[in-house]
């Protein structure tokens, strides 16, 4: 008795684009060889606890600059100081859509080693970056 496979539902692989805009079914791999340096359609749970956390934590610096800022302390980061030039509001949104944009890329290269591994040092670089705010505000 001949055993037929149904048919292969994955025609192509995803591609960066799709993984950005297009959201389809793959959620994973047949085998751990296709997982390396390829697309999905959504990303794991680990990808989406970061992006969630960066996103969260880049509101808490902005706010946490702001208040730093009314303290006479003066923006560490030069294009986030340009953008405060032009008020509070072009300020917040500069700081939200680069990290928005940054992070999305991230996300979708996550099974690429580089795409992991820049996703875990931004994590790390704003714990970091929450530690620092939290010592001005203990110091002052």
């Amino acid at each position: 008795m001949e055993t037929t496979l149904p048919p292969e539902r994955r025609r192509r692989a995803t591609t960066l684009w799709g993984a950005l805009c297009v959201k389809g079914r793959r959620r994973s791999f047949r085998s751990p060889r296709e997982a390396i340096d390829a697309y999905t359609d959504w990303a794991t749970a680990t990808t989406t606890l970061q992006v969630v956390f960066v996103a969260v934590a880049s509101g808490l610096d902005a706010f946490a600059t702001l208040l730093h800022l009314r303290e006479g302390l003066d923006e560490a980061n030069p294009l986030m100081a340009l953008a405060l030039e032009h008020g509070v509001a072009a300020f917040v949104g500069a700081k939200v859509a680069l990290t928005s944009v940054g992070c999305l890329v991230l996300a979708a290269h996550q099974h690429f080693a580089l795409g992991r591994s820049a996703l875990r040092c931004l994590t790390a670089a704003y714990v970091v970056l929450l530690a620092y705010h939290l010592a001005i505000f203990a110091i002052r």
